[in-house]
């Protein structure tokens, strides 16, 4: 392939170079394929933005492999001579994630993706994004996860040790909720999209997803 998408219009951009068919289980561990469509995912030129993996059994976070790229993939069943149920794909959100994680739950061998903002001292995850349609949002199951200059001295990688990223952060610390002044709890972070989940899991609004146009392309 070679074109480019807006992520359910969602204005984060991706070039894609290929589809491709996976073997992955269901719920109940029946064997089912997932299709993906895979690309380049289009990062802001303001800043230092990377997308990275995260392997959940050891914690670490890596750059994307040498011709990696990052696959999309949206729950939702093929209908023969009809490809989809277009009314239901739109209520289902558009996920980087690897094909085997369309619908179990995670496991010791779960891939996960994520953009990475680097800013010098300090750096910012944004694990397993996903994308709601028509929502210029970037939505994520996990919260952002946080690292300072201190912690990034814990290890020789690109980012600290983050466990699995769901009960346990590791190295880094996730940025969920936090104290006042007087070190009280305070509400969380960020707002819970409502109308959607991912899996049975419910999904933050992280950022605005601003794209910047030349003509018709996003840059």
């Amino acid at each position: 392939m070679d074109c480019q998408a807006d992520i359910h219009q969602s204005n984060q951009n991706i070039r894609l170079n290929r589809v491709d068919v996976s073997p992955s289980v269901n719920t109940s561990g029946g064997i089912i394929f997932v299709v993906a469509a895979r690309g380049n995912v289009i990062l802001p030129k303001d800043g230092s933005w990377s997308i990275v993996q995260h392997n959940s059994g050891t914690g670490e976070v890596t750059p994307l492999s040498e011709g990696l790229t990052v696959p999309l993939i949206r729950e939702g069943e093929w209908i023969p001579d009809k490809v989809i149920d277009v009314n239901a794909a739109k209520q289902k959100l558009l996920r980087m994630a690897h094909p085997m994680e369309l619908l179990r739950n995670v496991a010791a061998d779960t891939i996960n993706f994520g953009i990475l903002q680097n800013m010098g001292t300090q750096k910012a995850l944004f694990l397993t994004p996903s994308f709601k349609r028509l929502e210029k949002t970037l939505l994520s199951k996990t919260p952002p996860i946080f690292s300072d200059a201190y912690r990034m001295m814990t290890g020789n990688g690109i980012f600290p040790n983050i466990g699995d990223a769901v009960t346990d952060f590791g190295k880094a610390f996730s940025l969920m909720s936090g104290t006042d002044a007087a070190g009280n709890a305070v509400a969380k972070a960020f707002a819970i999209e409502g109308s959607i989940k991912d899996g049975v899991n419910d999904v933050f609004k992280l950022l605005q997803i601003d794209a910047v146009k030349q003509g018709e392309a996003a840059v």
